[in-house]
This record gives structure tokens, sequence and C-alpha cells, in this order.
């Protein structure tokens, strides 16, 4: 019992109060029954997901129970509601309230008739009671009996009528005229990039009282099920989206950029042109070299992955090592010219010759660093190449 405490309290849904998240304390995890949480992963772009941590709760562990994108979740939820609020569907709708209300109006006068039946049969057994003999008492007790059972009968029919006409009646829909109205104009204010979010979770709020999700991981599916208002139920699977494929993608400038220069550069350099030129991944962040290696992977670029050539140079942090400086030190090296870095055929990643790691001024320039770690040569000597970078493909 008290495992499974907190399912016996009903859920507090939270009013319409703006943010991103359309079904904020709408969503319960259908696995342990828990309200799901809704967590903003950005301030820049605005992105949301739904989890519930499940005994994490009551444990303190950190472990999710269940986890789904929230802006997947919410272009579903929306897209049923649409199709619920269709012309087809109000009309459908209209009807069936017609039906409900005819229904409750035939059960209601079944009740009526049952109970005027009772009072009938309880005055004929009075009558017969009152006609009997006194003096045969064995009859008189008998049609007492019976009496009494149809007074009993018609009491308790007469409370049911009562409680029945005591109900509150369904509350009206309003005219099909007035629906069909709003289900054509409704497309549009709900999709108007100036839609009051808040008017948005209400309207979801008067139709939904909440949704159960949960994931079908054999069919790599997930699986709503909607509670309506009313009690109506519905679900819905929809097939989840592929590993890293999170929706987002890069801009048509910053994918050929990427693309044309996959072989030519390293990644450290194309992150860096991408990021003068004001470019930003496919969801808001600047490049890095990390970011652009991700590309590449995901796009087939610069033949990712394949075995660099033996003897093409040493990276960054390996430098850094061999020298016993750090790794800004060494990009301070090549912005100097005193090293030069080039990168591995199709690996995107830059490497500095290893040679160049034993030259009379590089070593000098290490032991001034490691005497004076803020001393650094003011410009490179003449020998250095032109340009920083040595953007040959062949990298060696």
């Amino acid at each position: 019992m008290r495992e499974n405490a907190h399912r016996s309290r009903p859920l507090e849904r939270k009013a319409g109060r703006g943010g991103g998240a359309l079904l904020s304390g709408m969503v319960r995890c259908r696995r342990c029954g828990r309200r799901m949480m809704v967590l903003y992963h950005s301030a820049k772009v605005l992105r949301w997901s739904y989890q519930c941590i499940g005994e994490g709760a009551r444990t303190a562990r950190t472990t999710r129970c269940l986890y789904l994108g929230g802006v997947q979740l919410d272009a579903w939820v929306s897209q049923e509601l649409m199709m619920v609020l269709s012309p087809l569907a109000i009309e459908a709708a209209v009807e069936a309230d017609r039906m409900q209300q005819q229904q409750r109006a035939d059960l209601l006068r079944a009740a009526e008739l049952e109970w005027e039946q009772a009072q009938y049969q309880a005055s004929l057994q009075a009558r017969r009671f009152e006609e009997v003999d006194p003096h045969n008492r064995l009859v008189a007790l008998e049609l007492e009996r019976r009496w009494e059972a149809a007074l009993g009968r018609a009491a308790e029919l007469k409370r049911k009528l009562s409680a029945m006409r005591s109900e509150p009646s369904p509350v009206p829909i309003p005219s099909l005229e007035q629906l069909l109205a709003l289900a054509q104009e409704l497309p549009a204010v709900w999709n108007a990039p100036q839609a009051d979010m808040q008017l948005k979770q209400r309207l979801v709020r008067l139709l939904i009282h909440e949704v159960l999700c949960d994931i079908d991981r054999e069919k790599r599916e997930a699986v709503l099920v909607l509670h309506w208002q009313g009690g109506r139920h519905s679900e819905l699977r929809r097939p989840l989206p592929k590993p890293g494929n999170s929706g987002s993608q890069t801009s048509e400038e910053a994918a050929r950029l990427l693309t044309e220069h996959a072989e030519t550069l390293c990644a450290d350099a194309l992150a860096e042109l991408l990021n003068q030129r004001g470019l930003k991944t496919g969801t808001g962040r600047p490049f890095t070299a990390k970011r652009v290696l991700s590309f590449f992977q995901s796009h087939r670029l610069g033949k990712y992955g394949r075995p660099a050539p033996v003897g093409t140079g040493v990276s960054l942090a390996e430098a850094a090592r061999r020298l016993e400086v750090s790794v800004m030190t060494i990009r301070a090296f090549i912005r100097r010219g005193l090293l030069s870095m080039t990168q591995r055929y199709g690996q995107g990643v830059c490497y500095i010759p290893e040679d160049q790691l034993h030259t009379p001024h590089v070593q000098a320039a290490v032991r001034a660093v490691h005497r004076h770690p803020n001393s650094l040569p003011s410009k490179a000597p003449k020998r250095a190449p032109s340009s920083p970078i040595d953007r040959t493909s062949g990298g060696a």
C-alpha cells in the first residue's frame, strides 16, 4: 500500500502558466502512475522533455523511469486535437450528445413508470387489507405484510427517482453552427506565431483530462492514452525518432561549408571559420571541433573513421605532453608560427609534424615558458609557413 500510495491521489493539474510545454502538469507515466515533470534544456533554443524519475522521487535515485521529447509529444497531441475538432468530428459529437440526452430522458421516464407501478401496488394491497374480515387473523396478517412490503418498495423507488433527478445534467454543448465556425478558425489560430501559449494550454485542459505515456521498445513506438473530458479514451501510437535524430537540422550554408572543406580543413579550423561567419548548429549552439566531427560522422563525410597513415604527426594533446606545456601554449606556438598544423586525410583532426617539436626555436620557446610562463616569442621564425594551418589533404 505504501508503494502505491501515489496512485490513489487524484492528479492535481496545474493551470496554464505559459512556457513552452503545452501539456505541463497533464502527463502521467503509464508505468508507475506518477506525474511526469517538464525539463527545459536550453534558454536560447526553447526545447523541453517530459520525464518520470519513478522511485527516484522517494529514494533520491537519479534513474529515469520514462523519458519523451516534449516538442514531439506536444505535436502529436495537437494533431489529435485538431482531428477531434474537425467539422465531421463536431457533427458526430453533437449527435452523440443528443443521443446521450435522449438516453438519460428514457432512463428517467422508466424510473418514473416503475415508481408509479409501485404506488399502485401499494394502494391495491391497502384496499385488500381494509376489506378483509378482522376475525380472519391469518389472512389479515399476510395482507398486512404484503402492504408493508409494497410501501417499502414504493419508498425505495421514490428515493432512487429523486437521486436521478438530483444528478447534475451534462453541460449542453454549443450549437452546431458555433462549433463548425470554431473548427474552421481553430487551426489558423493554433498555428499562428503570435498565439498565446496560456490560451492554448487552457483549451487543451478544457478537452483533455490527462495523457498517459509509455514506450513500446520492441516496436520503437510511443504509446499515448488520451483521457478526454467526459470519460472517453483514445490510444495513439507514434514511431520514435531514430537514434541521433533530434529533429534539428544544420543550416544550408553551414552544411555547404562543412561539405566543401571536409577534406581540406581540420575540425578546429572549420569550427573557427563557421563561428566567424556567425553560423550555428541545428540546436543553436556555436560550432566546436567535436560538433564538426559529429556532423562528419552523421553525413559520412571526410571518410570518417579511416585509420590515419603512420608517421604523420602527433595531436595537440600529445605535443603538449611531450613538451611539458599546456595545450593552450601549443596553440599559442601555432598562432606565432613556431609550429604548424596539418590534417590527417579524412580524419578531421589536427596534427603537428613530429619533427617540428625538436627544432631549436621550439625548444627555446619551451624553456622560456618553463622559466616564465607568460613569456612567448613575439613573432614567428623566418622558416615558419605563411599560414598557421597547413591545409593539405595528404597530412605528410
